[in-house]
């Protein structure tokens, strides 16, 4: 694009691809730098995709943010490998320009009306930009799964494909069910020891050392996971003292200090490299300490942007991406000050911001992240489908950069269309590393029971499969998961024989005792409304 970051019209931008191919083909060196604002990821996409059309290997790319005073900077794009490339580029005839690598294609729209791309057979995903700007930044790069089988290019915008990446799913060995988390208060008594022990595969909670000790009696294999905040604090909290001294309480434009507005404890102030630094070294003695009585890790929760209704005021100097950006520093350094084998696992995503807000850039930093309203909004109230495959997306992303991933949900605890859609969108993208949560709304006690958490449906035979009837289905050794993300009733097609379909009871704070049942399914098909799942089986 031109230094002014306007495009250029077709003829030009093929001049400019034209000649440095030429200078790539005298053995020289070349650079492809454009001007841009740095969250215009529109032009981010088409300087990309114009220097992959090209690429060789002594071709470099360059970004300059117009937007930034710093000369380091840093981009997702930086990191982005797509392999080799399969030949050189291809002027199609629909005025499309394309180039295929190993790792994907890179197709843009030089015309100045729209082109419309199709894909080839088969699920295909398209590369996402996260974050970007002065160092550090954190960034990211994310593959999206496209939910059509065409794409209309604007003019002047490229994308970047790849067949889609699936998950794969573990061997049946290793994925007999449901791992199910608690989290909260407990007492010291053999039943909720035995109970949270036996049925839960990962704990949370404040609990002091006996009691984590009795569950570690229990279960020498669960991991228990103490609760703090990434940046809170509260009076009588033994390091109250420190983060006063240090300066660290954070006021907003009344002249108080600013508070979370649900349970009353202290934003703290993040803003500075210094106050950083000392929040850090108060907060590594405090997780240093929670070892010491026999945890395993830290669960770090508020990990992200706060949300307007969780603070009394905001301070005047907040902004959603400088906090997004400090928050991601601040466990940059935790990481590096805790023993590796220290698991970090953090609450952080939330799929309703924009994209490099979300909380997936703080994986480098973490072992495990917690998607808090996992298949449904916190609200309760269902997703729409482009949002809740968005979710499940970024899941199975979280999963395969090795992290273990938490799908929590909130809900009534009878409402069993609810309960049955959370455990299949679990279902859908579960490996031996996924965990999952219901978290009751209308119950007191922590310590809740779930016939789902004692599911065993086998391994998993396949990957999510999205149908061309929009639902989605993944098979596994012990049973079918079917879920319906689309917004009119879908009717999904049983195979021969009699089948039977899972239905939950029971539910609520603990004892609730409930239990699984199979029941005949009459007729060969079922009919699927909206936010709708079922987990049927052959009748043995």
């Amino acid at each position: 694009m031109k230094a002014s970051s306007k495009f250029m019209d077709r003829a030009r931008w093929l001049q400019q691809l034209g000649d440095f191919a030429r200078a790539l083909d005298q053995g020289k060196v070349a650079v492809a730098m454009d001007y841009m604002q740095v969250g215009d990821m529109q032009r981010r996409m088409w300087s990309l995709a114009s220097y992959l059309l090209v690429n060789a290997p002594d071709a470099y790319h360059r970004i300059l943010g117009t937007n930034t005073q710093a000369d380091l900077q840093e981009y997702a794009e930086d990191k982005l490998d797509l392999g080799e490339a399969l030949g050189a580029l291809t002027l199609r005839d629909d005025g499309l320009v394309e180039r295929r690598y190993t790792g994907g294609r890179v197709i843009a729209n030089p015309d100045p009306t729209p082109v419309t791309y199709t894909f080839d057979e088969g699920a295909w995903e398209s590369l996402t930009l996260n974050g970007g700007g002065t160092y550090p930044s954190p960034t990211y790069l994310s593959w999206q799964l496209v939910v059509a089988p065409s794409v209309a290019l604007a003019p002047s915008s490229a994308m970047v494909v790849r067949p889609a990446q699936v998950v794969e799913p573990p061997p049946s060995s290793d994925a007999v069910g449901v791992r199910s988390v608690f989290a909260g208060a407990f007492s010291n008594t053999p039943d909720q020891i035995d109970y949270i022990a036996t049925v839960h595969d990962l704990a949370i909670t404040s609990s002091g050392a006996s009691k984590v000790a009795a569950l570690h009696a229990a279960n020498p294999d669960e991991p228990i996971f103490a609760y703090d905040k990434i940046a809170g604090a509260e009076p009588g909290e033994p390091r109250w003292d420190q983060v006063v001294a240090a300066g660290l309480v954070w006021y907003g434009p009344s002249g108080n200090p600013v508070t979370q507005t649900q349970f009353g404890w202290y934003w703290l102030d993040i803003g500075t490299p210094e106050k950083r630094a000392a929040w850090v070294q108060i907060l590594v003695a405090d997780i240093e300490e929670l070892l010491s009585r026999g945890y395993d890790g830290v669960y770090l929760d508020n990990c992200g942007i706060i949300d307007p209704s969780l603070i009394s005021e905001f301070p005047g100097d907040y902004g959603d991406d400088t906090y997004y950006a400090n928050v991601g520093l601040v466990l940059a350094e935790v990481r590096a000050a805790l023993p590796a084998d220290v698991k970090v696992l953090i609450n952080s995503y939330t799929g309703g911001q924009p994209e490099g807000r979300r909380g997936l850039e703080y994986l480098p930093y973490v072992d495990g992240i917690s998607f808090e309203a996992f298949s449904m909004k916190a609200s309760t109230k269902f997703m729409d489908r482009a949002r809740w495959i968005q979710q499940l997306a970024d899941f199975g992303y979280a999963l395969s950069l090795g992290k273990f991933a938490i799908a929590m949900d909130y809900m009534q605890t009878g409402d069993m269309q609810r309960r049955m859609w959370s455990l299949a969108s679990y279902l859908l993208v579960n490996t031996d590393a996924a965990y999952h949560r219901i978290a009751g709304t209308n119950v007191q006690a922590d310590l809740q029971q779930y016939s789902e958490d004692q599911l065993q449906i086998g391994g998993a035979l396949t990957g999510a499969i999205e149908r061309p009837d929009g639902l989605f289905e993944r098979v596994y050794t012990g049973g079918t998961v079917v879920a319906n993300p689309n917004a009119t009733t879908t009717t999904y097609t049983l195979g021969p024989g009699t089948w039977e379909s899972l239905v939950l009871t029971g539910g609520g704070t603990y004892p609730s005792p409930g239990g699984i049942a199979w029941q005949v399914l009459n007729g060969g098909s079922i009919a699927l409304a909206p936010n709708t799942a079922v987990i049927v089986r052959s009748s043995p």
